[in-house]
């Protein structure tokens, strides 16, 4: 009943108007975008690198259909929540694929790895990377529901944000994008401080050792973090991986997914569900140590609370949704 009321509600009242606040945070997210895409852009062209065409032509579409939508609903049918929505979209598709790139050149730095460090660190915790990978290994059922779980991030963005929309929690959204790009910013820094290849690669686990642990998820990134860190990769390839091992960018994830939920009360318990199952999955799947996860998530938290402090709270109702 309270559903069918607002969504009656909702359809006599379409088109809102949103505080000034909302479109100066907008304007500011594009201001750090196009910061980082600059430092992309000169690194890039400073090493010699270059950008596979597939790139722009999965990304250039998508964001020119958004912002024409934007600019529809600003100048022509003004409507501010989905002008503001349609520039959301556009964000966190173009700040996901300068945060990858940021992620490729910044590992091109070569660091010394610090893997032998994150094992005994992991082992001061009284945890055990690969004694855990062989004992879920024997657990086969367990495993596929923690392989769904760990790749499911992109999925729960994609139904989590219109959600968001659809009940008029935009500022939701953008605190949860600032947190997003926040989050990966200082992720990115740590990792090439703090590199390291991950425990697929230090044990030198292959897949004929582990009967059900899918070893190739676990260790897809390395020839792309190996051969940024040689100069051999000169071109940014068109499927990016994620190179981040320490801290861990899914674990940050995992926390940033269950705030984003917080406002839908019917889908805030199942999405604490997946992402703790995540977060439970992020050693065997992403070849992350203990730590890796545990500096995800402080990351993540802190990042949270940058968010809310740029963007406060204005108390709004949430909707029993």
């Amino acid at each position: 009943m309270r559903i069918r009321r607002w969504v009656q509600a909702s359809l006599r009242n379409t088109t809102v108007t949103l505080p000034p606040r909302q479109f100066l945070i907008s304007r500011y997210l594009w201001y750090v975008i196009f910061a980082i895409g600059i430092v992309d852009a000169v690194w890039i062209g400073a090493a010699g690198m270059s950008v596979h065409p597939k790139v722009w032509f999965f990304t250039l579409p998508v964001t020119l259909g958004g912002l024409a939508i934007g600019a529809f609903y600003r100048y022509v049918r003004k409507d501010d929540m989905i002008f503001l929505f349609s520039q959301l979209g556009c964000q966190l598709v173009i700040g996901t694929l300068v945060l990858a790139m940021f992620s490729y050149i910044t590992a091109r730095m070569n660091l010394p790895l610090l893997d032998e460090q994150f094992i005994a660190a992991d082992h001061w915790l009284l945890f055990d990377w690969h004694a855990w990978v062989v004992w879920l290994d024997q657990w086969p059922v367990a495993i596929r529901l923690l392989t769904l779980c760990y790749s499911s991030c992109e999925v729960q963005m994609v139904i989590l944000l219109p959600l968001l929309f659809y009940v008029r929690q935009t500022e939701h959204i953008q605190r949860f994008l600032i947190a997003f790009l926040y989050s990966g910013i200082v992720v990115i820094i740590l990792s090439t401080l703090f590199p390291a290849a991950g425990g697929y690669d230090y044990y030198h686990i292959t897949p004929q050792q582990l009967a059900h642990v899918d070893v190739a998820s676990g260790a897809q990134h390395l020839k792309d973090f190996m051969g940024v860190r040689n100069h051999t990769i000169t071109q940014m390839p068109f499927e990016m991986k994620g190179l981040v091992t320490f801290p861990s960018f899914h674990a940050a994830l995992a926390l940033l997914l269950v705030y984003a939920s917080l406002p839908l009360r019917g889908v805030v318990v199942v999405s604490y569900v997946i992402n703790m199952l995540m977060l439970v999955s992020t050693p065997a799947n992403g070849g992350h140590y203990l730590v890796d996860v545990l500096s995800g998530l402080v990351i993540a938290w802190h990042s949270i609370a940058v968010a809310k402090r740029i963007l406060p709270e204005s108390g709004v109702k949430k909707p029993d949704v």
